[in-house]
């Protein structure tokens, strides 16, 4: 592969990517990252469905429907990531407000609200409603399907992601090679 003219470019694993992003502008490199991540995050994606439909079986599939992946830059400390998990709006039934206690689960109360730890101090503060002070019954445990997701595609997604960013790399060079002749 030839960028500009007698230069030739060979792809040795992570470090052979990464001195490849020196060759290219800035904003192909962010098209191409933005590609890869994107892709990685689709992985984790279906992942999660599917592991929703295991843990998941009789239900509306609302919050299967609701898994998707948005992929976000930050120009300050130059760093892309994906977001992966139920998302926000009507369409999806705010499953979102509801994923942490799918995922870690809750305490159960009987006659009022519990009380809970702050993070400022280790003491227990009282947040009481008209009730009063409830009493904990029981826990439900959450089910971990999106970190066992996670878990269960870490090195796939890396894999993938990496072989996204040499064809990613490979593509946009060509296409300068092509803007040079």
């Amino acid at each position: 592969m030839a960028v500009g003219e007698g230069v030739t470019i060979r792809l040795e694993g992570v470090k052979g990517v990464v001195n490849l992003f020196d060759v290219l502008p800035d904003h192909l490199n962010k098209k191409v990252m933005r590609q890869a991540v994107q892709k990685g995050g689709r992985i984790i994606a279906s992942a999660i469905r599917t592991q929703m439909s295991a843990k998941f079986p009789n239900t509306t599939g609302a919050y299967k429907r609701s898994i998707g992946v948005r992929v976000r830059y930050y120009r300050d400390s130059d760093v892309m990531l994906a977001i992966v998990g139920p998302r926000r709006g009507s369409q999806y039934k705010n499953r979102a407000s509801i994923a942490h206690l799918l995922e870690w689960g809750w305490r159960t109360a009987r006659g009022g609200t519990l009380t809970r730890e702050t993070r400022k101090t280790t003491a227990k503060s009282k947040i009481t409603g008209r009730r009063g002070e409830g009493v904990t019954t029981g826990r439900v445990a959450g089910r971990h399907v999106i970190t066992a997701a996670y878990n269960a595609t870490r090195a796939q997604v890396d894999s993938v992601i990496l072989s996204e960013l040499r064809t990613g790399v490979e593509r946009e060079v060509k296409v300068l090679n092509s803007y040079a002749r």
